[in-house]
């Protein structure tokens, strides 16, 4: 499930759950998606051209439709799907 929206400065920014299988260290998916995409100067920052993710494990009693509905409230996207 990912939540899609544009922000202010006119870029996409998702937000997505992911059923994973086994042990994953949150902090070596962060590297890994920050890994993807040259560097470009954003806003005077040198950042990662794919941006920044921040991985944290599912709490299911927050549940996930909550999660990224909000961003369809805001005029983006829902997609749901495997």
């Amino acid at each position: 499930m990912r939540g899609i929206e544009y922000q202010i400065r006119g870029v996409l920014h998702y937000h997505a759950i992911l059923g994973l299988m086994g042990r994953l260290d949150p902090f070596e998916v962060m590297r890994a998606w920050e890994q993807c995409g040259s560097l470009i100067y954003i806003d005077g920052n040198l950042q990662p051209r794919t941006g920044f993710a921040r991985v944290y494990e599912y709490d299911p009693s927050l549940g996930g439709e909550r999660y990224v509905s909000k961003y369809a409230v805001k005029g983006g996207i829902i997609e749901i799907g495997c």
